[in-house]
């Protein structure tokens, strides 16, 4: 049983969090998702593919779709550009499937302001601060400063995340098999939403439970 319009899940965390395992993750084992592919100017990093992990494109065909009115959202950062198609709404609706997204405030917010009854809006973080730092030490990625600075970013994401209204649900990445079945829960709720059904669909779904009910006296 679907809701007309896709649902947009918008996994939003920190990095270092573990946004991107638990999305992939649920996007592999959930066969109603399709995963949102965001949109940067960064060059490809080893084993990443055009059009699955992003798309990439440069800074002046980004800007192009800017000017096209193109994108849900868009942000700098790290001096690349990165940001979230319309066309990633629509291909999950003409799927028929809900939409799934890691993606930053930002991001969130401006969905909010465009399908506000699609938006669900999950804050994913790990056990404590103090984890999410030795989480970005251990991936080594990142120099000292960069990290430094993801951590002051993280202390601005995470006020508006617990703003009231802004997040539906917080799931604790602690162990990963655990923060991806709890995701899965999540999912299932969500589709099980009574005013997500048109009335339309509400009544073709009692109507035939009518008939049947007649029918057997």
């Amino acid at each position: 049983m679907r809701f007309e319009s896709p649902i947009l899940f918008c996994f939003c965390a920190p990095a270092g969090s573990g946004k991107s395992t638990v999305c992939r993750r649920l996007a592999e084992e959930d066969r109603a998702l399709m995963r949102s592919i965001s949109t940067t100017t960064r060059e490809p990093r080893d084993g990443e593919i055009d059009g699955v992990h992003y798309h990439f494109v440069s800074l002046e065909e980004f800007n192009a779709r800017v000017e096209q009115g193109l994108f849900i959202e868009h942000a700098t950062f790290g001096g690349n550009q990165y940001g979230t198609e319309r066309r990633n709404v629509d291909d999950a609706a003409a799927a028929g499937k809900d939409l799934l997204l890691a993606i930053d405030v930002q991001g969130v917010q401006s969905l909010k302001n465009l399908h506000p009854k699609q938006v669900v809006c999950v804050f994913l973080f790990p056990p404590s601060f103090e984890v999410l730092a030795k989480r970005l030490e251990e991936r080594g990625t990142e120099d000292l400063e960069v990290r430094k600075r993801r951590l002051r970013i993280a202390r601005d994401e995470i006020e508006t995340l617990c703003a009231p209204g802004f997040s539906d649900y917080l799931l604790i990445n602690d162990e990963l098999d655990q923060a991806v079945k709890d995701a899965h829960s999540v999912l299932s709720v969500e589709r099980m939403r009574f005013e997500r059904l048109s009335a339309g669909r509400l009544k073709s779904i009692f109507s035939s439970a009518k008939v049947k009910a007649e029918g057997a006296k």
